[in-house]
């Protein structure tokens, strides 16, 4: 008996075995069906007319795919997506969408993830002409809408329940056209992408940290305009500051146009290789820093236009001088690039003008610039520039420019300057030591200087781009006619500063050396000297540039030289010196000698 038991007990174990067995394989059979009906052609056109017919009925508009794949993974592959709006006119088109949604993460309510997107060939077309009717997409929102039996007027909304959280893979967007018009809002836009490719690092929403390895846009154009003012924001709290980084990112022959008619401004830009490597852009810590920024072959273009209002800045709307302080950024830039770049501003419909520098029409050309090394932080900035050269529509040609700059709490230094801007030429070094940065600001004459400047160019005509006023001074037309060189050094406080191994050269005849000191050089209206050591060398033909001899009724010598000393203020000058000349005539008639004449104060 007890045998007979066991076996039974057996068979009804086996039995059980062949029935878990059959349901596996029944599941497995079905599972397997159920792929190759996904997988084959008559089921996708079972479950894209399923879908097409749905969205048609809801929407009451034609809607078409040509082929959709979706597999259990998540992987979406959509081919020919047709949808028209109210009015028979093409809302979307797509040509190809593939896309890598995980469902698992979905049913489990963890969120949304779009782990690689890739899509190809869209047109869109999203308008508004009023309130009433809304956007022409609007019907698909209405269409779908979940629709609440249950919650009233006063049900007050659930305002605990979680976000879903979403995140973003790697995207390939190419062949974009898209057109957005809001009449309402006064936005007319154009969007024509060639290429768009981001590589995700990290996409996150709640903490705003978004990480991009390689990015890269190409061929795109983009339009924007706003034809009405933006509506006044409502109060709310500040949004949380965002974290950035992009590895590389580069931009390939991008333009685009904005425009906003109140502002009234117009920005034109078109990029034709641009290169940014950006580590760290923590804007909730202030901190920046650029690894690596290219910027050549660019146009840039900016119109502004001010009114009335904006030009007169009444008393009471003047703002009181407040105390310097230093920037809370932290910003680093190592390698910055900038080759054959054009940079235009314009304001008020005013055009650049050869010969007139002016500040509202300025139109640089050929713009190069190269650092290694500029950087901003709490209490110091620095500034390493090794070129930077450009032309200017005025005639201003700034063929070099390099140095190290320095700046801290208690001191600037600026040293390697070599600068060449048409034919003007300098070269030297200065360091200047103050208290502090913002008492130098409010009181320069406290602060010590140290400048050296070997040598130096001078050419006035330019001056005249800067001031066409001074061309109506004789005098300076006269000194014009010739360039000034020579070197200067000066050292001690700008209160009281000493001129050392001074010499100035007008042409080639005419010179001035001198040695002294300048008092209160900050304060144009106390400002006095006192030169105890001064020599001036000059020629009649020289002087006639700024000396008629009929006026006088003399004849000016050959060759003049003065040496001596002078002291007191521009309109109160005492001069102690001797005139050494080759022949000193009250008369055309004199003999030529060499005679010498004491001058008093």
């Amino acid at each position: 008996m007890e045998s007979k038991d066991k076996e039974q007990k057996k068979k009804k174990k086996g039995s059980g075995l062949k029935l878990f067995g059959k349901i596996l394989l029944g599941i497995f059979i079905f599972l397997v069906l159920l792929v190759l009906f996904v997988r084959s052609p008559w089921g996708q056109g079972i479950i894209v007319d399923r879908i097409v017919s749905y969205i048609s009925n809801k929407t009451g508009t034609e809607v078409s795919i040509d082929r959709l794949f979706i597999t259990f993974s998540g992987d979406i592959n959509m081919e020919g997506l047709y949808l028209e709006d109210e009015q028979g006119d093409t809302l979307v088109y797509s040509r190809e969408l593939e896309a890598d949604i995980p469902i698992w993460p979905i049913i489990n309510g963890e969120g949304i993830s779009i782990d690689n997107l890739e899509w190809k060939g869209v047109r869109a077309n999203l308008s508004r002409k009023d309130t009433v009717n809304g956007f022409n997409y609007q019907f698909l929102m209405d269409a779908f809408a979940p629709a609440d039996t249950t919650a009233t007027a006063t049900t007050p909304k659930d305002t605990t329940a979680a976000s879903m959280n979403f995140s973003l893979g790697d995207v390939a967007l190419s062949d974009f056209k898209v057109k957005f018009d809001d009449q309402v809002a006064g936005i007319q836009s154009r969007l024509n992408l060639g290429k768009l490719k981001v590589e995700m690092q990290e996409f996150s929403m709640d903490s705003m940290r978004f990480e991009v390895g390689e990015a890269l846009l190409k061929n795109t154009r983009f339009r924007y305009s706003q034809t009405k003012p933006f509506p006044e924001p409502e109060e709310q709290k500040d949004p949380p500051m965002p974290y950035f980084s992009v590895d590389k990112l580069t931009i390939d022959n991008v333009s685009g146009e904005y425009k906003s008619v109140p502002d009234g401004l117009l920005a034109d830009v078109s990029i034709d290789d641009l290169l940014l490597e950006l580590p760290i852009a923590n804007l909730a810590e202030k901190r920046i820093v650029v690894e690596r920024f290219g910027l050549r072959n660019s146009d840039f273009l900016i119109q502004t236009k001010t009114s009335s209002e904006e030009k007169v800045a009444t008393p009471e709307t003047t703002p009181e001088n407040t105390p310097f302080e230093w920037p809370d950024w932290n910003i680093t830039a190592e390698d910055i690039t900038l080759s054959n770049n054009n940079f235009q501003y314009l304001n008020n419909g005013q055009t650049p003008e050869e010969g007139v520098l002016n500040p509202d029409a300025i139109d640089l050309r050929d713009v190069d610039f190269r650092s290694n090394h500029l950087t901003l932080k709490e209490d110091s900035a620095e500034a390493f520039v090794q070129k930077l050269n450009f032309r200017e529509a005025s005639g201003l040609d700034l063929k070099k420019l390099n140095f190290d700059l320095n700046i801290s709490e208690d001191k600037l230094r600026l040293s390697g300057l070599n600068l060449h801007l048409n034919e003007n030429r300098l070269a030297g070094k200065m360091l200047i030591d103050y208290p502090s940065l913002a008492s130098f600001i409010e009181q320069p004459e406290d602060a010590t200087v140290d400048l050296n400047l070997p040598e130096f160019y001078v050419d006035m005509n330019d001056l005249f781009i800067l001031q066409p006023e001074l061309k109506k001074n004789e005098y300076l037309a006269a000194l014009a006619k010739k360039g000034v060189s020579g070197r200067f050094s000066a050292e001690g406080r700008l209160s009281e500063i000493n001129i050392n191994n001074t010499r100035l050269q007008w042409g080639a005849s005419t010179s001035l050396a001198a040695e002294g000191t300048v008092f209160n050089a900050t304060d144009p209206e106390n400002i006095s000297f006192d030169f105890p050591q001064f020599r001036a060398v000059s020629t009649r033909e020289d002087l006639l540039n700024f000396i008629k001899e009929e006026d006088l009724g003399i004849q000016i010598p050959k060759e003049l030289r003065i040496t001596g000393q002078f002291s007191g203020k521009p309109e109160d000058i005492s001069v102690d010196a001797q005139l050494v000349s080759s022949c000193l005539l009250y008369t055309s008639d004199a003999a030529d000698e060499e005679d010498s004449v004491d001058l008093g104060g």
